[in-house]
């Protein structure tokens, strides 16, 4: 009985990071775009700064708050593709490879 209770269990584990593995594409996503977007309101006709300068200063800081973001999320999945190569991920060897290939191409 117990071991078809790990088997559930990590058959379940396996479903969870899947689902955020897509839930970490998408915030990928949505951190491009968002950033996208705030850098095209940084100009001299939608904000004023008092100095010029500080436009390439804003620009720099949304960008570099996208690179901060963007690392803890992408972090998240080499790590899992990283335990992909590892065969650890699932028991399947066809499964850690096909994720581990995915995660590792996206």
């Amino acid at each position: 009985m117990s071991v078809l209770i790990q088997l559930l269990v990590g058959r379940f584990l396996i479903l969870i990071a899947s689902s955020r593995s897509v839930g970490d594409f998408s915030a990928l996503t949505i951190l491009y775009k968002a950033t996208s977007y705030l850098d095209g309101l940084i100009t001299p006709e939608v904000l004023e700064l008092p100095h010029p300068f500080l436009y390439t200063v804003a620009k720099f800081s949304v960008w570099a708050n996208y690179t901060f973001w963007t690392g803890l999320v992408g972090t998240g999945l080499w790590i899992i593709a990283h335990e992909c190569g590892h065969q650890a991920f699932s028991e399947s060897k066809f499964l850690n490879n096909a994720v581990g290939w995915v995660l590792h191409s996206g």
